[in-house]
């Protein structure tokens, strides 16, 4: 392991697992996520993504009050995220103060998962298996990181949120608002509403704005079907 590709890495976790996630979101969101989720952010716009802040996180205009549950909606978001269950493509970006700050993309397969982050002219790559999880930057050699990602579902954090509101609901689209508490999104901080996108019945956009040390910080996943179902496994390493 390096000192570039480990700071890298924790700079992930202040993602939420839906990326990739990346939220994950992100969330990931992506099957990049720790313990210290809540403690990382990622890098600034301009540099390299492998020199984590320090952060405290808070809902931008959190709401005071439960919205009411939509039945409706809360049924399409729970369909929507079943079937993405065996795998799903993605891509984030976050943008703090309206600059784009990392953007990260790949997809998760079966417990497996696949992530390029770049952030300015930075780029580390990221495999995580049941077997482990390895790193390299741009196209250097692999090498074998000693914490572990998840392997589990990336979006079921997605389904058990505070409450759901359909904006609207068109067949099987809808655009839904959706409080979650911040530590479902491995944040920290006053409950998060998300603006959720469903389209033909499959989750299409997961966005939402927080504030972070002052800074108005935009994330925004989109989600598409596999392109690509061959297996991932463990890179070579060196």
């Amino acid at each position: 392991m390096t000192m570039t590709t480990e700071p890298a890495a924790k700079s992930l976790r202040w993602w939420p697992r839906i990326a990739g996630a990346a939220i994950t979101l992100v969330l990931g969101l992506a099957g990049c996520s720790g313990d210290d989720t809540a403690d990382t952010a990622p890098a600034p716009t301009g540099a390299t993504p492998t020199t984590p802040a320090t952060t405290t996180t808070v809902a931008a205009n959190p709401p005071t009050t439960q919205a009411p549950q939509s039945a409706d909606g809360a049924a399409l978001l729970q369909s929507a995220l079943d079937r993405y269950s065996a795998g799903y493509e993605f891509s984030a970006t976050v943008t703090v103060n309206d600059e784009v700050s990392t953007s990260q993309e790949g997809r998760w397969l079966d417990g497996a998962s696949q992530l390029v982050v770049r952030s300015g002219d930075g780029e580390v790559q990221y495999i995580t298996t049941q077997d482990g999880q390895w790193s390299r930057i741009a196209d250097g050699p692999w090498e074998e990181l000693e914490t572990s990602g998840p392997t589990d579902y990336p979006l079921a954090a997605l389904a058990a949120p505070n409450s759901v509101v359909a904006e609207t609901i068109d067949g099987d689209d809808a655009v839904l608002t959706v409080i979650y508490a911040a530590a479902d999104l491995e944040l920290s901080g006053e409950p998060v509403a998300a603006t959720i996108v469903i389209s033909d019945g499959l989750l299409a956009e997961v966005s939402y704005t927080t504030v972070v040390d002052g800074a108005e910080v935009e994330s925004s996943t989109e989600f598409l079907p596999l392109s690509n179902s061959e297996p991932i496994q463990a890179p070579p390493v060196g």
